[in-house]
C-alpha cells in the first residue's frame, strides 16, 4: 500500500509507544489533515473516547465485512450510516486517545474480531478479491472507476520509465497510451474485465 504519509509504526511493531504488538499502521499525519477513505463502505460507528484507545475515530464496515478503523482524529467528518467511497474525507487527523503526538492511525479487523496487517489488506491481490464482493452487491461503478484509476497510474509510470513514450505537452497522450496499453492485451486475445474506455 502506498500511505499517503510517512509510517511511523507498522502492523506488529513493539517499540517505546507499543508495549504489545501494533494493531494497525500509524501514519505521520501533521494536525488537522484531511483523511480520506482508503476504499468505500458504510460508516458502522463514530467513536470518542477522549484520552483512551483511538480517542476520536472513525469505523468504515467494508462489503466483505471487514472494518476499518481511522483513529486519532482530532474532527470526524462522517457519520453514522453514511454511505462511503474511495477518497471521501472522513476527519481531519489529531492526537486524540493514547498518543504520543498528532497521527494517524489506521487498522483493519478481520471477521472474526481480530487485527490483521492494513498492508496487506489493501494490497492489489485483496483488491481484486474485494472488487468481486463489491460488484455481487451492486457497486460496478465503483470497481470499474477504481480499476480505470489503477490503470492510468501504470500507464504514467510506463510513460515515466519509457521516455519516448513520455507524455508530451499536449492534451491526451496519457489517454492514448492507455487505450493502447488494453489494446495491446486484447490483440493477444486476453480477457479484458473493464470494458470499453
Amino acid at each position: 500500500m502506498k500511505w499517503p504519509w510517512k509510517v511511523t509504526a507498522d502492523y506488529g511493531t513493539i517499540d517505546s509507544a507499543h508495549k504489545t504488538p501494533h494493531i494497525g499502521v500509524d501514519l505521520a499525519a501533521p494536525l488537522d489533515s484531511p483523511v480520506h477513505s482508503f476504499s468505500g463502505g458504510v460508516v458502522e460507528k463514530v467513536t470518542h473516547e477522549g484520552t483512551k484507545g483511538f480517542g476520536n475515530a472513525v469505523w468504515i464496515k467494508e462489503p466483505d465485512g471487514y472494518r476499518i478503523v481511522y483513529g486519532h482524529l482530532d474532527k470526524v467528518k462522517a457519520y453514522a450510516g453514511e454511505r462511503i467511497h474511495k477518497d471521501d474525507v472522513i476527519g481531519l487527523s489529531g492526537n486524540t486517545g493514547i498518543s504520543t503526538g498528532p497521527h494517524l492511525h489506521v487498522g483493519v479487523m478481520a471477521l472474526d474480531g481480530k487485527w490483521v496487517d492494513p498492508d496487506g489488506y489493501f494490497s492489489w491481490t485483496n483488491w481484486l478479491h474485494l472488487s468481486s464482493n463489491r460488484i455481487k452487491n451492486g457497486e460496478d461503478e465503483y470497481v470499474v472507476g477504481h480499476v480505470e484509476n489503477w490503470i492510468e497510474e501504470i500507464v504514467k509510470s510506463l510513460a515515466t520509465d519509457f521516455g519516448e513514450w513520455g507524455p508530451p505537452n499536449r492534451a491526451g497522450r496519457t489517454h492514448d497510451l492507455r487505450r493502447l496499453v488494453l489494446g495491446r492485451h486484447r490483440w493477444h486475445g486476453e480477457t479484458a474485465t473493464v470494458g470499453v474506455l
